[in-house]
């Protein structure tokens, strides 16, 4: 059997097509490669050890049944393969820290895992090959099982839930955990998370629960990478544990009334009923669906609070409203995190005011909170204090 033309050559091996057309020969190399090949050297014999351990495992798959492309090992470097229309994806496994893995976990090279880390890669170069992972976690140890399901059972105590997908439940549990401790091994009290790469950074799941919990446990949340919110609804915690992060989200114009929600995240100790866990429809990355928190907003006074960056200083945007119950039946908003804002004008002016200030769209809303405190908060901070009144 001989090679006829190079089909393909990757980082590790070249393809090569045959006289049969069913039948390929796959060469391997001595190119040693890191950070998906943005480091290359030469490593002698690399190319034949790879050859053997492949074959190998092969042989072993076929001999359980497992059907594979391997036809024969025809030298040190090359096998015949039979032609096949791959599944792009790689499989990683690992069992100390090194190289990419030990850069982007911020950790030493040479750590023993307590058990395996398993990542499946999407096999694109032109990417650069990006993972998904539910590991990592585990590995590290930032939340073990016998955690994961203490975790649970206090859900089970405090929550009302209505779980379909337990897999995705204790998942979301695991990143909860994990976000839990770094803020505890960092000494940070406030944190969020940007929806579009967490995938990248090593959590399997959008932990949406664990983001109500770090308000409920008086630390601050922004979503969507909001740090600046999350610093204020952090410091507002201080004083006000009857805070939380939300933003204003559909106007009902007939009622002169406003919409507040977000995507699952806010104070439990705010609900107006019982706050219930359930699956939630997650499509911004690749961990897929998660769990979230949902519950309404209570009725109450409250202070409506905004920091608004601008060019050469900050300004915070106060004011007092009324959180309504009504129109909030439970049966209509099982599934989502919602309140109706009455504003302390008619709500045409409250917004145009709102926006003239340079209000965003992520704020802080503080019930039992006195709003001339928190002007004074303001002031201290050196920030520009407006009040729509």
């Amino acid at each position: 059997m001989k090679k006829v033309d190079l089909l393909y050559e990757g980082k590790a091996k070249k393809v090569y097509t045959t006289e049969d057309p069913d039948v390929l020969i796959v060469d391997y190399k001595d190119d040693a490669t890191a950070f998906n090949g943005l480091k290359k050297g030469t490593i002698v014999g690399k190319g034949a050890i790879n050859n053997r351990m492949t074959n190998h495992i092969f042989k072993l798959l076929e001999a359980e049944g497992v059907p594979t492309h391997y036809i024969e090992e025809l030298s040190d470097r090359e096998t015949a393969v039979k032609k096949v229309e791959i599944v792009p994806l790689e499989v990683i496994i690992r069992n100390f820290s090194a190289g990419s893995f030990a850069k982007k976990m911020g950790m030493e090279e040479g750590i023993k895992f307590k058990c395996p880390t398993l990542e499946f890669s999407y096999k694109n170069d032109d990417l650069g090959d990006p993972f998904i992972n539910k590991y990592y976690a585990l590995s590290l140890e930032l939340a073990t099982e016998e955690e994961i399901d203490a975790e649970l059972a206090y859900d089970a105590a405090h929550y009302d839930s209505d779980i379909t997908f337990q897999a995705e439940y204790r998942e979301a549990t695991r990143s909860g955990l994990a976000v839990r401790k770094w803020m505890q091994d960092n000494g940070l009290h406030a944190a969020t998370v940007n929806f579009l790469t967490l995938d990248i950074c090593g959590l399997p799941k959008m932990p949406f629960i664990e983001c109500c919990k770090i308000m409920e446990r008086g630390q601050g949340y922004a979503g969507e990478g909001d740090v600046l919110t999350a610093g204020l609804v952090g410091a507002l915690l201080q004083v006000y544990p009857n805070t939380t992060f939300t933003e204003m989200f559909c106007p009902d114009w007939e009622q002169d009334v406003i919409l507040l929600s977000h995507m699952g995240e806010s104070n439990p100790k705010l609900a107006q009923w019982k706050p219930l866990i359930s699956d939630c429809p997650f499509n911004y990355n690749s961990c897929g669906d998660t769990t979230a928190m949902y519950n309404c907003l209570r009725k109450g006074k409250a202070v409506y609070v905004n920091l608004a960056p601008m060019q050469d200083h900050f300004t915070l945007i106060v004011s007092d409203v009324e959180m309504l119950d009504e129109g909030l039946e439970r049966g209509a908003y099982r599934h989502s995190t919602q309140g109706w804002m009455k504003p302390c004008k008619p709500l045409p002016q409250f917004l145009k005011e709102f926006s003239l200030a340079g209000g965003t769209h992520h704020s802080a809303l503080v019930y039992d909170a006195n709003i001339e405190e928190i002007k004074a908060f303001g002031t201290m901070m050196g920030f520009e204090v407006i009040e729509i009144k």
